[in-house]
Formats: structure tokens, C-alpha cells, sequence
């Protein structure tokens, strides 16, 4: 029954994808293959020597390490009725009808069952917490691309920098174009380039890494918000800075139609015949021409 307890064991659904049916239709053709050369008399026919049992073995390996446990449970159980085929037949591995062929059968079988118990409950962590993964990997993606807020590390000895996906977004390039630190100064518009310059440097030295700045992306300029946190060496060099990203282009564009109507209202008034007053919801004066 151990083949039947595994294959309905608590497991999370897999992803059977058109790869992994792929896969599993090649296992269990070798598998078949693999039974009747063992279980059956057709591999003395054919290479004139009886295929050992350990042949096996790596088939439950394959089944637990690359599918569910349900796949482990199918394996098991094929190989069980190829066992119990070879007995009754008297043909194969198995073909000898006696006492000792018997425990050899009974041990054979509650060996591969613990093997595929074991890798198949390991495999099923492996999943979980890989699955788990991928779901705290795609969530922050998603809460990125929402806040359009992405993120980029820096190995500032190697010159390695590293961009999220929702960074790349807001660059306008290519997941595969090439990065360092110099390309990323390209980017940054050129009036704002010195401030940002001497920004980076100073908190290279210590100090705080939060600043606004434009940024070229094909023709288009971009308003963006820069944060980091660097570590230093024993020596106090900078070795290594994490920040973040932020597309605030909307609300840039948000202020500065909030000024250019405050400034027509107040061009209006100063400029009217009559005496304009402003004030409050509360009846204070805040304004006159």
C-alpha cells in the first residue's frame, strides 16, 4: 500500500507544463522499458544476462526530484506489478519460485517505498519553499510596478550594478543591456548630472543618499527619486549600496500645473479693475490685489 499512501499524500498541485509532460512521458517510457528487461526473460534473449534491480533505483530519484509525489506513487506502483508479474510468471529477475526470491521481493519493494517516501517528502519542502519564493518574488514585482518603484544594487568595488525589472521599466531598457554606474550617469539629465555627481560622492563618505533628479529616457525626460544605504569596510569605504527608484514624473507634472494655475489666478487678480479679495472657508482674509 505504500505506493497508494504516496500518490494521495497532502502535495500542492504541479505545474504540468508542456516541458514537464514532456519529461514525464520519457520517464515512464524508460521505466516500461526498463521492467520488461528486468521482470521478463527478454533481456537474456537479447544481451544474454539478467538486468539488476539497482537499475531502478534512479527512476524513483528521477520521479521524486522532478515531479510530485504522485508521480512517485505511479512509479512505485508499476514497478510493484512488474515485481509481482515476475513471480507469478516465473520469468525475470524474480522468476525463481522460493522462499528467499520471496523476501527478496518483500524487501526489494519496502526499500524503494521508503526511498520514494523519503525524496518525495523532501522534494515536496523543496517545492514549498521554492513555490513560496516565487510568490513573495512576483508579489514585490507587482508592488513595484503599482508604485512604480523599483529598486538597483551596487558592488561598488566590482562596479557591478543590478536593477530590478520595474527599474529597467522606468529606463526604457532591455533586461539584458549592460549596466554600471557610468551608463547610469548617461542617463541622468544634463543639467542635473552635477548634482547628482557630487550627491553620490558625498554619501560615498558617509553622508545620506536622497535626491530628485530628470533622466533621459528615448527623447523623454523623466523625474525620478533616488534613496540608498551603503556599507563601509572596516576601512570606511563604501563597498556596497542597495536603493530604490521612484517614478514621481505625475506628481512633478501634478505641481507644476498646481503653480502655473496659481500663477494665472494671481496674474487675474493683480491685473483686475476692481478690488478682488481672497479668503477662507472661516471668512479670513488671506489675499488683495
Amino acid at each position: 500500500f505504500t505506493p497508494i499512501t504516496i500518490a494521495f499524500m497532502s502535495h500542492r498541485p504541479f505545474p504540468w507544463t508542456s516541458e514537464y509532460r514532456k519529461q514525464a512521458i520519457f520517464l515512464f517510457s524508460v521505466l516500461l522499458v526498463m521492467c520488461c528487461l528486468i521482470f521478463t526473460d527478454i533481456s537474456k534473449e537479447l544481451f544474454g544476462r539478467q538486468f539488476s534491480l539497482y537499475m531502478l533505483l534512479p527512476m524513483i530519484v528521477w520521479a521524486a526530484l522532478s515531479f510530485n509525489s504522485r508521480a512517485v506513487g505511479l512509479v512505485l506502483l508499476i514497478i510493484s506489478f512488474s515485481s509481482l508479474f515476475s513471480v507469478v510468471s516465473g520469468r525475470g529477475y524474480f522468476g525463481i519460485n522460493s522462499l528467499s526470491n520471496l523476501v527478496d521481493l518483500w524487501g526489494f519493494l519496502v526499500i524503494l517505498g521508503i526511498l520514494g517516501v523519503t525524496l518525495s517528502a523532501a522534494n515536496y519542502q523543496r517545492n514549498r519553499a521554492r513555490y513560496n519564493l516565487e510568490r513573495s518574488e512576483l508579489s514585490l514585482k507587482r508592488a513595484q510596478h503599482v508604485s512604480k518603484t523599483g529598486s538597483w544594487e551596487l558592488d561598488i568595488v566590482k562596479n557591478r550594478l543590478q536593477w530590478s525589472e520595474e527599474t529597467y521599466r522606468i529606463f526604457g531598457m532591455d533586461h539584458d543591456s549592460p549596466l554600471s554606474l557610468e551608463i547610469l550617469f548617461k542617463c541622468i539629465y544634463p543639467d542635473d548630472a552635477g548634482k547628482v555627481a557630487v550627491a553620490w560622492q558625498a554619501a560615498l563618505h558617509g553622508d545620506t543618499y536622497n535626491i530628485e533628479h530628470r533622466i533621459l529616457v528615448q527623447g523623454e525626460i523623466k523625474w525620478v527619486r533616488q534613496q540608498a544605504e551603503l556599507d563601509f569596510a572596516a576601512n570606511g569605504t563604501a563597498v556596497f549600496a542597495l536603493g530604490t527608484l521612484a517614478d514621481i514624473s505625475e506628481s512633478k507634472l501634478a505641481e507644476a500645473a498646481l503653480f502655473e494655475s496659481r500663477q494665472n489666478q494671481q496674474t487675474i487678480i493683480d491685473t483686475a479693475s476692481d478690488a478682488v479679495i481672497q479668503t477662507d472657508e472661516r471668512g479670513v482674509i488671506k489675499g488683495w490685489n
